[in-house]
């Protein structure tokens, strides 16, 4: 079913039934690729539940995680938010240490949720310590170290299948760093 928070939020009541007529439920495992980079599109997706991760694999093996929606009349919307979440980005993965780039990821992570209508109390975490890792330019061992010292320090508590802010007021200002 198309989501009123997604791009099909722009298409008329007639146009979002054709759509919804014409699509399927698809489900797909954790992990398993949608598309391949350089592969044609044979699909158009509208995520229902969980996350995608779009991430450009580099020549010497690495890979970069990010994520770029945005589609038809949200375009410019989609754009303009994906062209902040760059800058912060750079600045992330540039200036910051390993503490601040982790709490910057869970406050913007945990920010986008509750934008998209989720709870504030616990921040799941659909990706694992090395995407984590290699969307913040650090090695999964320094995630993983980070995490605890979070945790050690009252920041965070790590629980099943997520994190949830113990300081929220102390993570936005590592964050904010």
């Amino acid at each position: 079913m198309a989501h009123s928070r997604s791009i099909c939020a722009a298409l008329e009541a007639a146009d979002l039934q054709e759509f919804e007529r014409l699509g399927r439920e698809v489900r797909f495992a954790a992990r398993e690729p949608l598309f391949l980079e350089d592969e044609a599109a044979e699909a158009v997706y509208n995520v229902t539940e969980g996350v995608v991760r779009l991430c450009k694999l580099l020549p010497d093996g690495r890979r970069h995680v990010g994520d770029r929606p945005g589609i038809l009349l949200r375009m410019n919307e989609f754009a303009a938010r994906e062209l902040n979440q760059a800058q912060e980005q750079m600045l992330l993965l540039g200036r910051r240490s390993a503490e601040e780039k982790v709490a910057s990821f869970l406050v913007g992570w945990r920010a986008r949720l509750v934008r998209a209508g989720g709870s504030a109390a616990t921040i799941p975490l659909p990706m694992g310590r090395q995407d984590i890792a290699d969307f913040l330019g650090l090695t999964i061992e320094t995630v993983s170290r980070t995490l605890t010292k979070l945790e050690r320090d009252g920041v965070i508590a790590i629980v099943r299948g997520g994190v949830r802010l113990r300081d929220a007021k102390r993570a936005k200002l590592l964050a904010a760093a």
